[in-house]
């Protein structure tokens, strides 16, 4: 490390802090040698990337300790005023993920005191520095719209903490905070295109959702505001929907449009040519800019995989061009204003315009607030089962079964908000924590006889899912053994099995053979399934697995992976040809098989595939639901062939690019499986539990099709 280059540290390992890692690296005169996070497994995951990095759960010790030039904080917006102010006042620049602050003055206080300290202040408001967005700057750096007389901007997302929490965000505090964190992208772009401030006329919020920390969050908002004689519209929208995120001027010469979302900027103006082959051209020249780009954005997806110069896909880009502006103005370099303090305040003070001229929110009456339970720091009942994994899908149906059936119950999530909308009784108890801290189980644990683990981790190779659930997992097992827990029910999967035949599979047949080539979701559950029998056989580890069918109920997804390959709601493409008869199962009737498997005697080692008779296809499946919806559904047939040639292509970049996936050989079976051509033997089920699942088509259209996709229209 030269004396030029600048000691940076990032603070808050979250999902965004990967992007700034990166981007840190991409920096010649910077490097990583810290990361504080509260949660010490976070912080040292992301510093393990770059060895050396120190980590720490603190931020005065950090700032006391590595002698730090820049540090990035990527921590809430309510944290920013006062951890910033810290690591100002310890005579370091700061580079903060927007909204800067929660409001204008905290931004001007900022301002100052860095001024006042001798250090420089960048905010990172990335999607002016998308791909379309500077081919935007660029037409209207050079005037070739002309007078400018519009400007829309639009964003149309889906805000996931809306629906699942957590409800303490800031961002869901107030009905207007959104304008700040969210908004602020908006309105960044707004700005980067007017030379005028916004004088706002109308700002109207509609579909207000209440949620369970009482406040209100308006899922749909319009904007109207001139520049001049400059018309402004902003439309934003935070609820399900085909999502949508651009820019689009007008102006006296043309039209500019910058979509964000998928990465392309068209420009519509006249040619001179002829009335006729004008309007040819122009679709020529716009079909033509879109292939171009299309091409680029791929292949800048594909070089990132190889080359440290590439930016990699769309958002990334943004990402890492947003930093490099930061960067340069932290070092009085920027070419651009959009990293500036002085912008983000213009920012605060347009959406504070905005809060002015919102409709007063009424308060929310206690009784009329969704349900939330209250965790518990140590266990209070005298509980003998623990859910892991709880707020899941299948966790939510039995917990609340548990709860009916007066069965003493402690969950164990993440995050209480995740159960928002469960009411829970006196034999139930809720623990916030991680399965994979020693700390939390111990405690969890404690007076527990019967264990349902339900939990899971993704990941994007084998290793990655051994390491985040796999292993685990195991660790689990032996803790509870050590515990001397009388039952341990796990949740495998029925894609471990061979499913590219037809025919019936029994639960004896075991994982499928040719396991190694199947996803690596598939071979890491049999990998699991294998170690905890292992267990039984060895320690006679008191195991039982249970292996769900494709699940269906109220509070799934409509778009089930299982069924098809969905893209949305309204466009899919099938498993094949989607005429094949589903394994199917109700969500009530699986969580019958795993209470029955609480007491059922003599089924330690046992394994039981849970799946009603099949009774339709995908395309029965996605027939019951346009009638609900109202509404055609695109679908197409795909072929398992098709898949294989697509993933081995994807295979050979990851050889090229040493990626952690390429150990994987695909194959055209893992594909076939997903078409679903075998049908399971429950008897074993029926016998040892006593388990008799829902077989009539009728119930199971009603209950598994058209009564979740009635919810998902509610929002």
């Amino acid at each position: 490390m030269t004396k030029s280059t600048l000691r940076a540290a990032i603070l808050g390992a979250g999902y965004i802090s990967d992007f700034h890692l990166r981007a840190i690296a991409r920096q010649a005169n910077a490097q990583l040698v810290a990361v504080c996070d509260m949660n010490a497994q976070a912080a040292k995951k992301l510093a393990d990337n770059v060895p050396g990095t120190a980590v720490y759960t603190d931020l005065t010790p950090m700032l006391e300790r590595e002698k730090l030039d820049v540090v990035h904080v990527l921590t809430q917006p309510d944290s920013h005023f006062a951890l910033a102010s810290r690591i100002i006042d310890a005579g370091c620049h700061a580079l903060l993920e927007k909204p800067a602050t929660v409001d204008s003055a905290q931004a001007v206080q900022l301002a100052a005191l860095a001024k006042e300290k001798g250090v420089a202040l960048a905010i990172n408001h990335n999607f002016v520095f998308s791909r379309p967005f500077n081919r935007l700057q660029t037409i209207l750096e050079r005037g070739e719209l002309g007078p400018l007389k519009s400007v829309r901007v639009v964003w149309r997302k889906i805000l996931p903490q809306m629906n699942v929490g957590p409800w303490n965000l800031w961002m869901l505090r107030e009905p207007g905070n959104i304008l700040f964190e969210t908004g602020s992208h908006s309105l960044s772009e707004l700005l980067a295109v007017i030379d005028h401030k916004p004088s706002i006329k109308r700002a109207a919020a509609r579909l207000p959702k209440v949620l369970p920390s009482g406040s209100v969050f308006y899922r749909r908002w319009n904007i109207a505001a001139e520049a001049g004689s400059i018309a402004i519209d902003i439309d934003a929208a935070f609820d399900q929907g085909y999502e949508q995120h651009f820019v689009e001027v007008e102006g006296m010469f043309g039209v500019a449009r910058a979509d964000i979302e998928n990465d392309v900027f068209t420009i519509d103006q006249p040619t001179g040519r002829a009335y006729d082959i004008e309007r040819l051209h122009v679709n020529f020249r716009g079909g033509g800019s879109r292939i171009r780009q299309a091409l680029r954005t791929y292949g800048s997806y594909a070089a990132a995989k190889f080359f440290r110069f590439a930016t990699g896909a769309p958002y990334e880009t943004s990402m890492l061009n947003g930093i490099a502006n930061c960067y340069d103005e932290l070092l009085g370099s920027a070419r651009r204003r959009e990293s500036s303090i002085d912008y983000a305040i213009a920012i605060a003070k347009t959406a504070e315009a905005i809060q002015a001229k919102m409709p007063k929110t009424k308060a929310v009456a206690e009784e009329d607030k969704p349900a939330v339970p209250q965790p518990v720091a140590e266990p209070v009942l005298d509980a003998k089962i623990l859910i892991v994994g709880a707020s899941g899908f299948i966790g939510k149906k039995l917990l609340l079964a548990l709860r009916d059936s007066d069965h003493p119950v402690r969950a164990l999530v993440r995050n209480a908000s995740s159960l928002v909308g469960v009411r829970l009784s006196a034999n139930c108890e809720v623990m916030v924590g991680d399965f994979r801290d020693d700390a939390v189980i111990d405690k969890a644990l404690q007076g527990i006889e019967v264990v349902f683990h339900l939990a899971v981790a993704h990941s994007n190779s084998l290793d990655g899912y051994l390491k985040a659930d796999s292993d685990p997992t195991l660790k689990f097992a032996r803790r509870c053994q050590e515990k001397s827990i009388k039952r341990f029910i796990y949740t495998g999967t029925i894609d471990s099995l061979d499913l590219s035949r037809a025919g019936q599979i029994k639960e004896s047949d075991g994982v499928d053979g040719d396991i190694q080539r199947r996803n690596n979701y598939a071979h890491s559950k049999a990998i699991t399934e294998a170690k905890l029998n292992a267990m039984y056989r060895d320690e006679k580890f008191p195991l039982v697995i249970i292996r769900p069918a494709i699940v269906l109920g109220a509070g799934g997804p409509v778009n089930h992976v299982g069924v098809a390959n969905w893209f949305g709601l309204g466009r899919l493409s099938y498993w094949g040809d989607g005429k094949n008869l589903l394994p199917t199962v109700l969500v009530d009737d699986i969580v019958k098989g795993l209470v029955a498997a609480m007491s059922a005697e003599g089924i330690e080692g046992k394994t039981y595939n849970l799946s009603a008779e099949p009774c339709i296809s995908a395309r029965d499946y996605v027939a019951e639901v346009e009638k609900v919806l109202g509404s055609k559904v695109t679908a197409s047939n795909s072929s398992a062939f098709g898949h294989y040639l697509g993933d081995m292509l994807k295979w050979g970049v990851k050889l090229l690019a040493r990626h952690p996936d390429r150990s994987r050989i695909p194959s055209i079976r893992d594909w076939k499986c997903r078409e679903q051509h075998a049908s399971f033997d429950t008897r074993q089920a029926q016998e040892d539990l006593h388990w008799q699942p829902v077989n009539e088509r009728a119930t199971i259209i009603e209950l598994g099709i058209r009564e979740p996709t009635r919810l998902f229209l509610q929002g």
